[in-house]
Order: C-alpha cells, then sequence, then structure tokens
C-alpha cells in the first residue's frame, strides 16, 4: 500500500483487487474521493482513533464511528433538502427513530428544536450519543432501545424515522403526527403512498425518503 498526502493510501479492492484509494478505512474509487472531500469541506476532523472519530462544525463538536461519519458527511445536505418539515421546528420537539451517535439529533437542534427524544438500539452508537449530549448540553432525552409502537404516544411535534426496514410498522398504524421516513425498499415505498405518504426523494436504489402531513 502507497501512503499519499491527507491520510490517503493506494492499495487495492478486497473483493475485486482492484486500484482504490483508502480514505478513514473506507475504499474510494478517484472520483468517488474527490466528491466525498469536496462534501467534507465544512467539517473539520479534530481527533480519530480505530474505532471513533471527532469532528467540528458549526462550533460544535460531536464523536461518530466511522460509518456513522460517512452517512453524516455524505447525507448532510440532503437532509438539509429533505429531513426538514414545511414548518419551523423553532421550539418543538423531535422525535429522532434511529438516532445513531446524534447526528440527526444535532441537525434538529441547529434548525431549531427545543428537545429531541432520541432512540436508538446500538450500544456503540448509544456511547457515542450521550457523550455528545453532555459535552454539547442538549436537550436530549435518550431511550437506549429498539423502536416500539408505544414511543408513538411520546409527546413529540415532528418525528423522524430511519430505522433500516423496521418502518414497516408504521404501515399498520395510524400515524397523526407529521414525519419524515426512511423507506428500504420500493414495495414498502408503494405500501406508505397508500397510506398518504408522499415520496419526496430517492438518493440511493430502494432507498426512499417519505413525508407524511395529517390533514388537520
Amino acid at each position: 500500500m502507497v501512503r499519499l498526502p491527507f491520510n490517503i493510501s493506494l492499495g487495492l479492492s478486497k473483493k475485486k483487487k482492484a486500484p482504490v484509494l483508502y480514505f478513514l478505512g473506507n475504499s474510494f474509487l478517484p472520483h468517488q474521493l474527490l466528491k466525498f472531500l469536496a462534501l467534507m469541506r465544512w467539517v473539520k476532523i479534530v481527533h480519530q482513533n480505530h474505532e471513533s472519530i471527532i469532528v467540528e462544525l458549526y462550533g460544535k463538536r460531536i464523536k461518530l464511528l466511522y460509518n456513522f461519519f460517512f452517512i453524516f458527511v455524505d447525507e448532510w445536505k440532503t437532509w438539509e433538502k429533505y429531513y426538514l418539515p414545511p414548518f419551523s421546528l423553532h421550539g418543538k420537539t423531535v422525535l429522532d427513530v434511529g438516532a445513531g451517535c446524534g447526528e440527526t439529533t444535532f441537525f434538529y437542534i441547529l434548525y431549531g428544536a427545543k428537545k429531541i427524544i432520541a432512540i436508538e438500539r446500538d450500544v456503540k452508537a448509544l456511547r457515542c450519543l450521550e457523550e455528545n449530549v453532555k459535552e454539547n448540553n442538549w436537550n436530549v432525552e435518550i431511550i437506549p432501545e429498539p423502536f416500539k409502537i408505544e414511543h408513538l404516544n411520546l409527546p413529540h411535534d415532528f418525528m423522524k424515522m430511519d430505522i433500516e426496514g423496521s418502518e414497516a410498522v408504521l404501515l399498520n398504524l395510524q400515524i397523526n403526527k407529521p414525519c419524515i421516513v426512511e423507506v428500504h425498499s420500493h414495495e414498502l415505498m408503494l405500501k406508505f403512498q397508500e397510506k398518504s405518504f408522499k415520496k419526496i426523494y430517492s438518493h440511493k436504489k430502494e432507498h426512499y425518503v417519505m413525508l407524511f402531513m395529517p390533514d388537520n
């Protein structure tokens, strides 16, 4: 493996043994890495180890596991366009289902949310989330468990859900609050449309962002 500037290494892909560039443990084709580095211009890396990375943006520091970090950088601009409801979040409570390390929690706080109820079951991600809440003095209630139907009864004004396929549970419920839901198959997307969810974005194959707004 050849070491290049900026902690970028030249090596071979694990499967196809083709030349790739490695950055923070992930492999990229050259054009993919250039695109990712362009997205990273607004993020400052403060510290990193074998498992996590601390970044600084908008004057705040947050700790992320590496897989969450790549999603965070890659999807932030998408969140700005499609993860916000068609009303102001100032003074509102957001139910963040699938909160990860707190990346969308941070996003909604930046956009004025008064409180976040963060639901996450991954133990490693929870450790980062807890550190980020303490470090930044966020008003966040952490629920360290898988999503349950009764969580919908928690007082909130808006919900974001990204739980990798488990969102199908919503299809059997009467939803009465505005929400953004990531749906992870075309079949599920069609079923959500039947439940009055609107497809507003598709940024990966079999990966859809759906918006629901109640009539009243």
